[in-house]
């Protein structure tokens, strides 16, 4: 309380905390969606798990973007997993997404090696 003059007993989670007394260590202004449709675009993406890009997997040339960019980017991609990494990823594979399981009403988080149409992933 003392460092960030944030009470605790305001916050449901910690991480809302933590958020908190990270913008105010920052003091990141944070731009809000002014555009719906972007708004949903975000929201689409949200699925729950860590996403990262490799180099190697990407085709950056064609987008020209520099690695010392200051600004990140949310792009909407196909994915198709090649059966030579099936064996590689079988207990892990990439870009879960939020879809019902067969045989259930309720969407999950799926982690599947099934071909993946208009995935959200950030690049940073």
């Amino acid at each position: 309380m003392q460092t960030y003059k944030l009470d605790p007993c305001w916050y449901f989670t910690t991480p809302a905390l933590s958020w908190d007394a990270m913008l105010l260590h920052t003091k990141v202004a944070i731009e809000l969606f002014t555009d719906y449709d972007m708004l949903l675009f975000i929201e689409k993406g949200v699925r729950g798990d860590f996403v990262w890009s490799d180099n190697d997997l990407t085709e950056q040339d064609i987008l020209n973007l520099s690695d010392e960019s200051d600004v990140g980017y949310i792009l909407e991609v196909d994915l198709e997993y090649s059966s030579d990494l099936h064996d590689k990823h079988s207990d892990f594979p990439l870009a879960p997404e939020n879809k019902p399981p067969p045989n259930c009403k309720e969407p999950r988080l799926l982690t599947t090696l099934e071909p993946k149409n208009k995935i959200c992933s950030p690049l940073f």
